[in-house]
């Protein structure tokens, strides 16, 4: 649930700029935040926490599994699934096929 969660407040760019890494800057909101903040970020519309400097953010994002409504497309596990494979190597490979299929999607709908 940690390292989910660490994504999620780094990849929605919910960190802003400051010296520390995002990474270092996530893992020390995450103590500050509450379970059930911890929960509602996992949501696909996740509401902002102010007191933590924490935007709302709509998470629907068909690249998070595949291109969709687009014609054909791959479409893969949602993210927790890859996640709980713990497998990285597979990650960045699902992830390099998404980014193909969105480029191939894109010229053919230019």
């Amino acid at each position: 649930m940690k390292k989910l969660l660490v994504a999620t407040l780094m990849s929605a760019g919910m960190l802003g700029a400051s010296a520390e890494t995002p990474r270092e800057k996530a893992e020390a909101m995450l103590p500050r935040l509450t379970l059930d903040e911890k929960i509602s970020l996992t949501m696909d519309e996740s509401p902002a926490i102010p007191r933590l400097g924490i935007p709302e953010f709509n998470w629907w994002s068909e690249a998070l599994h595949g291109v969709a409504r687009a014609g054909l497309a791959t479409v893969f596990a949602q993210t927790i699934g890859m996640a709980a494979s713990f497998d990285d190597a597979v990650g960045g490979e699902t992830f390099d096929i998404i980014s193909d299929d969105a480029r191939v999607e894109f010229n053919v709908f230019r």
